[in-house]
């Protein structure tokens, strides 16, 4: 019999092996034999002692039913209608019993030793509960375009641009059992949507190594269906956090543009309608995503404009800056104004063009006074001097008669209170731009 303190001595000199973390790897698919085979090698070449690997399949009718079944000795597949991508991963999620999870779809890869790596962080760190590493897009023949680019963990950055490559994503089963599985309402963005519900429970351990890589090509989802993908995920942000960052805002602008306008943005006319179309639309989904416009917004869009536009007028926009500072604060406090709400829909065309008409008209009538200016004489340079403020009155005077057409356009649908505010609002910014002006002009003097 033995006592506690031999028993304890006995324990000590034959320790209970490590328990090594099991994987369950989840690949869904549909109709990708072009490329499945390779995914597969990718997962069944990593070096882990323990490793469970479902394909769940969406009723493929081309070779990949065929593929699977000569590796069935060391997958499980089934191959069956679903409900989508997501749908997929959950049946996979249901099928398996591992503690980390890895889902990688039917046409990316790992790279070797990425479990190890992985499994050597998560049983060294029980407090992690999802880590990410580095990842490359590779095109149809596996080389490299570029690194996808990954970032440290910031959530609030996440929040603004997607920086997780999905491959080079693993996580605790317990954080499907705590926060749920994907959405199967998302054709596209199920993973973000996924990262960020995580992301508000729990930091994500940054692993700055090579763990996979993600394929583009022509047809697949993440380059093929862009614009689908920027719509789904502004209207998952707004769902899900309650905003839309600008990034995302541009980025559904730029994308739209770039598939309905066909347009060689290397021709310098060319350009200035994209552009010129650019702010049409990014006004557009400001309103339609965020309801608002900040005024950090206005500006880029203005500056856009100005650049499409040859507004290289340095005076305005340099020597200008406080009176541009004024006028957008005033035109924030216009839109931001509830009552606005009503009309604002139906005014951003008209708006827009009339914006165009009167600042290409100023630009032309400003660059011919400009052009007859000489550098080179004193009195030049003091004649400039005082151009510079009419074209900063100007500017000023213009943007404002831009955002009074915002009431007369729609007055029917407007009501006098709201007349009242933005009319008070731009009387405001009248006066303080010119005495602003009179302030410059006496301080030359």
């Amino acid at each position: 019999m033995y006592t506690h303190s031999e028993t304890f001595s006995i324990r000590q000199h034959h320790p209970s092996p490590p328990v090594s973390l099991k994987f369950s790897v989840i690949t869904p698919s549909y109709s990708q034999g072009r490329f499945i085979e390779r995914t597969i090698q990718s997962v069944l070449n990593q070096d882990v002692s323990d490793m469970e690997y479902v394909v769940c399949d969406g009723g493929s009718k081309d070779e990949t039913v065929e593929i699977l079944k000569r590796y069935e000795d060391r997958l499980r597949w089934v191959s069956e209608p679903d409900r989508g991508q997501a749908d997929a991963v959950n049946k996979g999620l249901a099928m398996t019993k591992g503690e980390i999870i890895a889902w990688i779809n039917s046409d990316d890869v790992y790279y070797p030793d990425a479990f190890k790596q992985v499994q050597a962080i998560f049983e060294a760190h029980p407090e992690v509960e999802i880590i990410y590493g580095n990842a490359d897009y590779i095109d149809e023949y596996d080389r490299i375009i570029e690194p996808y680019q990954t970032e440290a963990w910031d959530y609030k950055r996440l929040t603004r641009i997607c920086y997780l490559c999905q491959p080079a994503v693993f996580f605790r089963r317990s954080l499907v059992e705590k926060y749920g599985e994907l959405d199967i309402s998302l054709d596209y963005c199920m993973d973000y949507e996924l990262w960020l519900r995580y992301g508000k429970h729990t930091s994500f351990y940054y692993l700055s190594k090579n763990l996979a890589a993600s394929r583009l090509y022509k047809t697949n989802k993440t380059l093929g269906q862009r614009l689908a993908v920027c719509t789904e995920i502004n209207d998952m942000l707004r769902r899900e956090i309650g905003i839309v960052p600008s990034h995302w805002i541009f980025c559904y602008s730029h994308v739209k543009l770039e598939q309905t306008l066909n347009l060689d943005r290397t021709q310098p006319e060319q350009n200035r309608q994209f552009i010129n179309k650019l702010v049409e639309t990014s006004l557009w989904s400001y309103w339609h995503w965020k309801s608002w416009i900040s005024p950090k917004g206005i500006a880029k869009i203005l500056l856009w404009w100005f650049s499409a536009n040859s507004i290289v007028i340095k005076a305005p926009i340099l020597k200008g800056r406080n009176v541009l500072k004024r006028i957008i604060k005033s035109i924030y406090k216009i839109l931001t104004n509830p009552l606005y709400e009503r009309i604002k829909h139906e005014v951003v065309e008209e708006v827009t063009q009339k914006y165009a008409q009167i600042s290409q008209t100023f630009y032309n009538e400003v660059h011919q006074e400009l052009e007859q200016v000489s550098q080179n004489n004193l009195e030049a340079q003091k004649s400039q001097l005082e151009l510079q403020s009419q074209i900063s009155q100007k500017l000023a005077d213009e943007l404002i008669h831009i955002y009074r057409l915002v009431i007369e356009v729609k007055h029917q649908q407007s009501n006098e209170k709201l007349n009242v505010t933005v009319l008070n609002e731009l009387t405001k910014l009248r006066e303080s731009i010119q005495d602003s002006s009179m302030a410059k002009n006496n301080g030359r003097e």
